[in-house]
């Protein structure tokens, strides 16, 4: 049975985090006003199958102007896409539907990231699918994914997902690959969380230096730190040796509350 629900619930999700992170979403038919038969129509629009497709026409175009000697290569990416489209073809309803809340969205730095629903799978997920998400991230131009997962990964999915990310803290380097990886029980909407401090800004390179440069700062290593995978950092996208400011609120008196700005130095 399926549960359509819960499947709007994350798509919602999905949706307040690209929009925090000034992702495109113009291009996505979903809207938050839904109701339940509304959002079982979009579900049905099969966006995943879609983008595999198109995926599979670009390489045949290619495979056929390319020289001789680069078609090998070509009919390789074409096979690979083309076993991904028989997987797809194979799920169930529900799988299917699931596999459908994936899309790419693109910022206005030209940052491409991929959402990505994994299937349901009854044992742990293995890093096989990081594999295939690693292809699927390079045939489609993405810098970036987010992977959802009904279930934990395995370890070695989770020892895989380190070896892959780089976080280096150059703003504008191109190539700057990042995996952030979820649970349905762990994505959540941290704009929503009464709980959760709020993220002010992101400082990095020119901006960070500035911020050290005016309150004569010896160090970002001298703040106090947060991990990369506190659930504010994977939220916000922020990566190692960033500052991030945070606003929180604290209770002075029975009815007075004051706000305060605090930094963190994002570490490993």
């Amino acid at each position: 049975m399926v549960d359509y629900q819960s499947l709007m619930v994350l798509k919602k999700t999905m949706m307040n985090f690209l929009k925090v992170n000034k992702f495109d979403t113009s291009s996505d038919d979903y809207n938050e006003t839904f109701t339940l038969k509304q959002f079982k129509v979009y579900l049905n629009k099969e966006i995943f199958y879609n983008i595999l497709l198109k995926l599979k026409d670009k390489y045949v175009k290619l495979e056929k102007e390319s020289e001789p000697m680069f078609k090998k290569n070509y009919q390789q990416n074409i096979k690979c896409i083309q076993s991904y489209i028989n997987d797809y073809l194979k799920l169930d309803s529900y799988n299917k539907y699931r596999l459908n809340l994936t899309n790419i969205y693109e910022n206005d730095k030209g940052v491409k990231i991929l959402i990505y629903f994994i299937q349901v799978n009854n044992s742990s997920i293995s890093n096989k699918y990081l594999k295939q998400i690693c292809q699927v991230m390079l045939y489609l131009g993405c810098l970036e994914s987010v992977i959802i997962t009904q279930t934990e990964p395995s370890n070695q999915f989770k020892k895989d997902l380190e070896l892959i990310n780089i976080n280096r803290p150059i703003e504008n380097d191109p190539k700057i690959y990042r995996i952030i990886s979820y649970t349905d029980n762990t994505f959540i909407d941290l704009t929503k969380h009464s709980y959760v401090p709020k993220l002010i800004t992101i400082l990095r390179n020119k901006k960070l230096k500035e911020f050290i440069d005016k309150n004569k700062i010896k160090g970002i290593e001298s703040l106090p730190k947060i991990l990369i995978s506190d659930p504010i950092c994977k939220f916000y996208r922020c990566r190692i040796n960033d500052v991030i400011e945070l606003e929180r609120e604290s209770g002075l008196d029975y009815n007075l509350i004051d706000r305060q700005l605090i930094y963190r130095t994002v570490v490993n």
